[in-house]
């Protein structure tokens, strides 16, 4: 596994600007977690959408949380 500090920093700092731009919000978690919140709707207020145990997990969920709202996005264009 690669170690290298700027790698994990990239990382990092990706995962918080895509969590902004889907309006959602990161929170250190206990036992080290790292916890994605939503306080916008259709959620509500102040909550966990995932817990995650590192940053290149919580980066992937956000990269599939954004297609998945692509996808409902055109799905909804896309009905008469």
């Amino acid at each position: 596994m690669n170690d290298n500090p700027w790698l994990i920093a990239g990382v990092i700092d990706r995962t918080r600007e895509m969590a902004k731009e889907l309006g959602l919000r990161i929170e250190p978690g206990s036992y080290n977690n790292i916890e994605i919140m939503a306080d916008n709707p259709p959620y509500g207020k102040n909550v966990m959408l995932a817990k995650l145990n590192d940053w290149a997990t919580a980066n992937l969920y956000l990269q599939g949380y954004r297609q998945g709202k692509l996808e409902m996005t055109a799905l909804a264009k896309g009905r008469p």
